[in-house]
């Protein structure tokens, strides 16, 4: 078992050195939003999900309500259902308590790094087992609960002003959108949601029109990209 975590450690190092600054950025605006240490401590370990964390204390800090911040942590997440689906091609003969367990403490980070352990594993490269790939994600894990946790405690003595807050919020929605522009689809996914929200938002003043535009968005594009690929079957197309 030490040897599994010393060698798991040796893994996520990586993503571990890069959940510290976004860890306690997110408990220190977590806090900011009025959530007790507790609170931020059972977010972190029941959602794992960074941008759901941060939209959660957007939402809470512009006077959202519950119902509003459930829904939009649901759907942020709900990416969760794929990235999961596509880990258990790799372990699908494996006890079911693991296979469950793997899943609740999958993140992107610690996805990307399992899905090449185990086509390593699969190319002969190298031993990856879900043991390994467990320990992996535990250990990522622990380190985002840890860092959250901290950061809310750092809250608890350093009061941001409201300005400073507003522009770390929007530079790490920026940050997290951009690296995700690579394809034709996801840049109108993004436009369109940006141009919804803003038209909605002026109409009804509530926040929920976030949920509606990215839904409304997503809906839209999927039936753009369907259309085109039936008329293409059909020979519609060129």
């Amino acid at each position: 078992m030490t040897d599994l975590i010393r060698n798991g450690l040796k893994d996520a190092w990586p993503i571990i050195a890069g959940y510290l600054p976004i860890g306690l950025a997110c408990g220190l605006l977590s806090a900011k939003a009025g959530m007790t240490w507790w609170q931020i401590a059972l977010v972190s370990a029941t959602v794992y999900g960074g941008s759901a964390q941060f939209m959660a204390a957007s939402l809470l800090l512009s006077g959202a309500k519950f119902l509003e911040v459930f829904l939009i942590i649901i759907l942020l997440n709900s990416r969760h259902i794929l990235l999961t689906s596509s880990l258990s091609t790799y372990v699908r003969t494996d006890k079911l308590s693991k296979l469950a367990s793997l899943g609740m403490l999958t993140s992107d980070e610690n996805y990307a790094l399992n899905v090449v352990r185990f086509k390593e594993a699969q190319a002969g490269k190298r031993h990856w087992t879900i043991d390994q790939a467990l320990t992996l994600a535990a250990l990522t894990y622990l380190s985002w609960l840890i860092f959250t946790v901290l950061g809310a405690f750092i809250g608890q003595w350093v009061m941001l002003p409201d300005v400073v807050t507003n522009f770390v919020l929007i530079a790490l929605f920026i940050a997290l959108l951009v690296p995700e522009l690579q394809n034709r689809e996801t840049i109108k996914v993004a436009t369109l949601s940006l141009f919804l929200s803003i038209v909605l938002m002026i109409i009804f003043h509530h926040s929920l029109v976030i949920i509606v535009a990215s839904l409304l968005s997503l809906a839209l594009v999927f039936y753009q990209d369907y259309y085109r690929t039936t008329r293409h079957d059909k020979g519609g197309w060129s």
